[in-house]
């Protein structure tokens, strides 16, 4: 029998060869990848919306129809147990550290395993009195600053890839032969035009609305939050941070594979590239609320679920894209098999 790692292995594999975009695009992968008893998008989203109405509790359809369980200590990762797999992945685990802490002090970038070039950029500083941003040299960085881009270089990076290639298959690397870059850009970045902010980190790329052309991509990491991060954590554990920094490396580099592997991603709608981006590591733990808002309350659950490419808004629902995109994935894992 299928798991439900490999029917999302064969929705990607699928998006990542399709030549159409967005709402076509999705529909020719459920009809074709998936072979589910749907033969739209939206009608998966109808099934899930009327499962959801008739469950019995949010509990139930979210263990039920989703396979989702947020009373054990599972991230709800398509490779963790939740999901079928033969191993719990915890919030520590579902990333895994290896070796020692490199010493890292005089250089800028590095090239991965699998072939990506990893590069320092500039550091997007606090205005200084010219109200100019300036850039750097590395040794001008601050002691956390240096801590994380070491740690990326040891752990995060690698460990990031190895995670979104072992979910959603080997087409989903910078070694891929349809990768449009193999270039990627770490900026430190404080979001003095945005004070407000709330990102932990953001993966820009472009050009945007352009097909198998991306090659430019930059994680931006928002300093506020990982100032004062735990140097002496492998996690990247931080007062100010609600998720650690090896998860949000995870979910943003699955951004950045997208990006670099599927015609036409920035046409996707929001739901679909972070739902996918959090169904890399989880999210049961770190999005409970909105997980259960949106299981106990059906039209919540509809609106997180449109056509929109920027993530929606919905009143009293923190991440309605990132949560409702989570759980639409895990339910269409769960109800092909169940099917």
């Amino acid at each position: 029998m299928a798991t439900q790692q490999e029917v999302i292995k064969k929705f990607m594999a699928s998006l990542d060869n399709t030549n159409l975009s967005s709402e076509t695009a999705l529909n020719a992968v459920i009809k074709y990848a998936t072979n589910y008893k749907c033969y739209t998008i939206q009608e998966v989203i109808d099934a899930m919306i009327k499962d959801c109405q008739n469950a019995k509790s949010a509990d139930d359809f979210l263990k039920t129809y989703c396979g989702i369980n947020l009373d054990n200590d599972d991230t709800g990762a398509i490779t963790g147990s939740d999901a079928g797999g033969s191993i719990e992945k915890t919030a520590e685990s579902i990333v895994p550290e290896k070796g020692m802490l490199i010493e890292f002090t005089n250089g800028s970038w590095f090239t991965t395993e699998d072939g990506l070039i990893v590069m320092l950029g500039e550091r997007i500083a606090p205005k200084d009195e010219s109200d100019n941003m300036r850039e750097k040299y590395f040794e001008e960085f601050s002691k956390q600053e240096i801590y994380i881009w070491r740690a990326i270089y040891t752990w995060w990076i690698e460990g990031g890839l190895k995670l979104i290639s072992d979910s959603y298959g080997d087409n989903y690397s910078f070694a891929s032969t349809t990768a449009t870059t193999k270039k990627l850009w770490i900026v430190f970045d404080y979001y003095e035009d945005d004070p407000d902010s709330t990102e932990l980190t953001a993966t820009w790329g472009g050009p945007v609305h352009a097909r198998r052309s991306t090659n430019d991509i930059k994680i931006h990491v928002n300093m506020k939050y990982y100032n004062n991060i735990d140097m002496t954590s492998e996690d990247g554990k931080s007062e100010d941070a609600s998720l650690y920094f090896d998860r949000c490396m995870a979910h943003e580099l699955t951004h950045a594979v997208m990006r670099t592997s599927i015609n036409y991603h920035d046409y996707l709608p929001a739901f679909v590239k972070e739902g996918m981006a959090e169904l890399t590591h989880g999210i049961d733990e770190f999005k409970t609320n909105d997980i259960e808002k949106l299981a106990g309350d059906y039209s919540l659950l509809a609106q997180s679920l449109v056509f929109d490419e920027e993530p929606v808004t919905i009143s009293g629902v923190d991440n309605p894209s990132y949560a409702g995109g989570y759980m639409f994935l895990r339910y269409l894992a769960r109800q092909r098999l169940n099917n």
